[in-house]
C-alpha cells in the first residue's frame, strides 16, 4: 500500500495572520471582546454550521458599522501567506507518487481564497471541516478521515501545527508529527517513507 501523507493548512501550508484580521475588525466592533465571540462563531462556521451569508450577518451584529459583504470577504480572507517551502516538498512527493491529503478546520470563505490564490495541485484529495461537520480535535474528525481514507498507523502520517490535534490524532491510532518548523517536519517525513 502507498504511503499517505496528511497535513494541516493553517500554518503548514499557509501561515495565518488573525492578528491582522484581529486589527480590521476591532475598529468597527462594539466590544473588544467581541472577537472572541467572532471566533466562536468561526467555529461554527469551520463546522458547516453557517452559510457564508448567515456568519457575514451575525458577525455584522457586533460592529458599529457595517460592512458590505463583499469588503467583508476580502476583509476576512487577507490574512494568508503561502509557505513555498512546505508546497515545494509536497510537489516533490507528488511527483515521487505519494498521496497528500489536505485535513483542515477551515470555512468555504477561507478555503475558496486560498484554492483561487495559491497553487495546490500538489493535493491528491481534501477533508474539510465544513464539508464534514467535524472540526479538530474531536474524535469524530479523526474517525470519518480515518474511514473515507482507509488510514492505517503503518500507511499514513498526519501533520498538524497545534498540539492538542496531534494529541487527538494519535488518540485515533494515527502516526503524527507536531509541525514547529519545516526543516523538521521534512526530515521527519522523509525519515518515515524511508522505512
Amino acid at each position: 500500500m502507498s504511503k499517505i501523507i496528511i497535513t494541516d493548512l493553517g500554518n503548514v501550508i499557509v501561515k495565518v495572520d488573525f492578528d491582522k484580521l484581529k486589527k480590521s475588525l476591532n475598529e468597527n466592533l462594539r466590544d473588544s471582546k467581541d472577537f472572541e465571540l467572532i471566533m466562536n462563531l468561526n467555529i461554527r462556521f469551520n463546522k458547516g454550521g453557517l452559510t457564508p451569508q448567515e456568519f457575514y450577518n451575525l458577525t455584522m451584529g457586533f460592529m458599529t458599522k457595517q460592512i458590505k459583504y463583499s469588503s467583508f470577504v476580502k476583509l476576512w480572507t487577507d490574512i494568508f501567506k503561502i509557505d513555498e517551502e512546505m508546497c515545494n516538498f509536497y510537489k516533490t512527493l507528488k511527483n515521487d507518487g505519494y498521496n497528500i491529503i489536505l485535513a483542515s478546520n477551515t470555512d468555504p470563505l477561507h478555503y475558496q481564497h486560498i484554492v483561487e490564490s495559491y497553487d495546490l495541485s500538489f493535493l491528491t484529495d481534501s477533508f474539510l471541516s465544513y464539508e464534514n461537520h467535524a472540526i479538530k480535535p474531536d474524535q469524530n474528525f479523526f474517525t470519518k478521515l480515518i474511514e473515507k481514507y482507509e488510514l492505517t498507523p503503518e500507511s499514513s502520517i498526519f501533520i498538524d501545527d497545534l498540539k492538542e490535534n496531534i494529541v487527538a490524532a494519535e488518540k485515533a491510532a494515527l502516526t503524527v508529527i507536531h509541525h514547529t518548523d519545516n526543516k523538521n517536519t521534512i526530515d521527519r517525513v522523509l525519515s518515515w517513507l524511508k522505512n
